[in-house]
């Protein structure tokens, strides 16, 4: 949601250390439960780039106040951005708003929107 990832292989490259059985876990159970959608790899067949669906999109604020407690209670696992940590500490709605912008933008790159 907030850090533009779409393609399988740069969540697998995060810095959260996932493992490839669990993202693909994840994603099929976010995919199951519409919260996330897939579309295949413009350049590539056998690539997939994933998005947020509108029933993911609605979880923004809570996303953002889960990234707010986390930088407050697990700063030695989280690793937020200096000027997203800004953001989501002292202005929670325009992180929203400047988050749900770059969304639309990348839909309407892919021709989504």
């Amino acid at each position: 949601m907030f850090f533009g990832r779409h393609e399988y292989k740069e969540m697998l490259a995060a810095g959260e250390g996932i493992s490839s059985n669990i993202l693909s876990d994840r994603l099929k159970h976010l995919l199951d439960s519409e919260i996330i959608k897939v579309i295949p790899h413009p350049k590539s067949g056998t690539r997939k780039l994933y998005f947020l669906a509108e029933k993911g999109k609605d979880l923004i604020e809570i996303m953002i106040y889960i990234a707010r407690w986390s930088n407050e209670y697990l700063q030695e696992f989280v690793d937020i951005p200096q000027e997203q940590k800004e953001l989501i500490v002292n202005n929670p709605d325009l992180m929203a708003s400047y988050t749900l912008k770059e969304i639309e933008n990348w839909e309407v790159e892919y021709g989504i929107k």
